[in-house]
């Protein structure tokens, strides 16, 4: 209802201030805009109000101006006024993008609780060299650290650039540990909306007959199919949780065979 709201102020206040020579409304009107898509995802992912920088930052500048008192009692600013109510209340709908990040670890309900301080701060201290890539990361999601052992140990076995699947919801190993996207997507669970069903692509899977099959352990509960495939056809060589590293049984723990 708020989003109706704010999108018919929007339409009735460029409506009526359409034919005004100053451009301020359509600043506004852009701003407004730009603002309704973070309000409308809800998702406390900063970087959708990037669109709307550039129009916020001009419909502020612009309206820096102060008007006179009889500009103030014109028909003109009353135009004005429901447009810039519904952009106000586009950016009131779209702080939780913002502002507050992440709104279950503001109520309490999830932690750790990241927040935007937390975020850029600490890629400034990452910079800088006052805190760990790995500890600054581990603040936003518990399989940062995993991800990363596991990832070294496929590079450091001579795995990078190998056929491999990621059997996860997170997509980070295949960048991490250098290996070939061989499946559609990178999460496995678009995978196996694009393949039709579970099963269909464990056998699309055991058809690729991958070298590796890297596993997390909710991903394994959520999908467990690939789990008679990885017992038959596999070992596991390396875990830290709640990732895994399963090795196809054919092949050699640490030297990898030559690739043409």
């Amino acid at each position: 209802m708020l989003l109706a709201l704010s999108f018919g102020l929007l339409l009735a206040g460029a409506w009526l201030s359409r034919r005004s020579a100053r451009p301020l409304w359509m600043l506004w009107l852009w701003a407004g805009a730009t603002l309704l898509v973070p309000a409308a995802a809800n998702q406390p992912y900063a970087h959708l109000l990037t669109p709307a920088i550039a129009p916020g930052a001009l419909a502020l500048a612009a309206g820096l101006r102060r008007p006179s008192p009889r500009r103030l009692r014109s028909t003109a600013a009353l135009r004005f006024a429901p447009l810039a109510a519904g952009a106000v209340l586009a950016g009131a709908q779209a702080s939780v993008t913002g502002l507050d990040w992440d709104p279950l670890g503001v109520l309490g309900v999830q932690s750790p609780a990241p927040t935007l301080g937390t975020y850029y701060l600490g890629a400034l201290r990452t910079l800088t060299g006052r805190e760990e890539r790995v500890t600054w990361a581990t603040d936003f999601d518990d399989k940062v650290l995993a991800d990363d052992r596991t990832s070294a140990w496929t590079r450091d076995h001579g795995w990078s650039r190998h056929r491999a699947v990621v059997w996860s919801s997170d997509a980070w190993p295949y960048i991490l540990a250098d290996l070939p996207l061989l499946l559609p997507t990178a999460p496995i669970y678009n995978d196996i909306v694009l393949s039709g069903s579970h099963q269909a692509l464990v056998d699309r899977v055991a058809a690729l007959d991958p070298e590796l099959i890297l596993t997390q352990d909710a991903d394994l509960v959520q999908f467990p199919e690939i789990s008679a495939l990885l017992e038959r056809r596999y070992r596991q060589v390396f875990s830290v949780f709640p990732d895994a590293v399963w090795l196809r049984s054919d092949l050699p723990g640490t030297a990898p065979p030559q690739m043409p």
